[in-house]
């Protein structure tokens, strides 16, 4: 892996600002993240499996 070249790469930056997005809505809690949001959050589980889902793919993505 070259390393002169890795100061160019932006995806670490942009991931690390959605890993704190993500943090700052409540993809890390489990259920809807009423806590975390202003407006009225929908309790349905297939949002609740589509947060999951985000949050997951988002850690994954942000440790490789």
């Amino acid at each position: 892996m070259p390393s002169d070249s890795l100061w160019r790469e932006e995806t670490p930056i942009l991931l690390g600002a959605a890993f704190q997005l993500g943090l700052n809505i409540g993809l890390h809690v489990y259920g809807v993240g009423q806590d975390f949001s202003r407006i009225k959050l929908a309790h349905n589980k297939s949002q609740i499996d589509f947060r999951a889902r985000v949050w997951t793919v988002l850690l994954y993505t942000y440790q490789r």
